[in-house]
């Protein structure tokens, strides 16, 4: 119902509708951050800005929502919201499902309790609820195991499939100097953001575990990996 390129523009809308800071200061208390991409602060060759559809802006998004029904745009029923449950993520669904109403949107919840992330690649929904913590800080574990043709029934939950990007990612894979490898790996993340509008980023996790003053060593990294054989208290 959202995909291909006939509904790039539903998609762009939507992403420009949501409204993270809501999501943000509501859901999660302010301790998130915005996202302005898919890859976060900390990974060698992060670049800040990429996404041009990340920050709510109603007047765009029901101009861009107006261009796809005029060129003959239509919504069969209403979008499903597919989350997984126990997680706290009703909340979110909510307010995002209430953005969509500003559009002319109607939507509708489908709540899994088990099974979730391995029913998403048999395409299962429209728009769907995931998330992603690296096992290693490298630009590739988000392109490539997220969105390329090779992760397909795999951690390619959104079944995404462009040659244009798998291209693209390719050239990356060859180069060897790192200033040109990242750049190819913005190209990729900047055309799956704005040209194709293939995911929709929502937040990035940030530490957000209290601990007392007098523990040391308790420093969060980009990854959640923590080191707890580092980790003591004072005195």
């Amino acid at each position: 119902m959202l995909a291909g390129p006939a509904n790039v523009k539903l998609r762009q809308a939507i992403s420009l509708i949501i409204d993270r800071d809501e999501i943000n200061n509501k859901v999660y208390e302010g301790v998130r951050q915005i996202p302005t991409g898919i890859v976060m602060p900390g990974i060698p060759g992060f670049k800040r800005g990429l996404c041009q559809y990340c920050a709510r802006d109603v007047n765009k998004a029901k101009q861009l929502f107006s261009e796809w029904k005029t060129a003959g745009g239509n919504l069969a029923g209403p979008i499903t919201v597919d989350f997984n449950t126990g997680a706290g993520h009703e909340d979110v669904v909510e307010i995002i499902r209430n953005n969509m109403k500003e559009l002319g949107i109607e939507t509708t919840t489908n709540p899994v309790s088990e099974k979730y992330f391995s029913n998403m690649p048999k395409g299962n929904c429209h728009f769907c609820r995931a998330g992603w913590i690296a096992d290693y800080p490298a630009y590739s574990t988000f392109m490539l195991d997220l969105f390329s043709k090779d992760a397909l029934g795999g951690n390619n939950l959104g079944s995404f499939n462009d040659p244009k990007f798998d291209e693209i990612l390719a050239k990356a894979q060859a180069e060897p100097d790192n200033d040109k490898r990242y750049k190819l790996y913005q190209d990729a993340e900047s055309y799956l953001l704005n040209d194709v509008t293939a995911t929709v980023p929502i937040n990035w996790y940030v530490g957000d575990q209290v601990f007392t003053d007098k523990a040391v060593n308790y420093d969060e990294p980009p990854l959640k990996l923590m080191l707890w054989e580092r980790v003591g208290l004072k005195g």
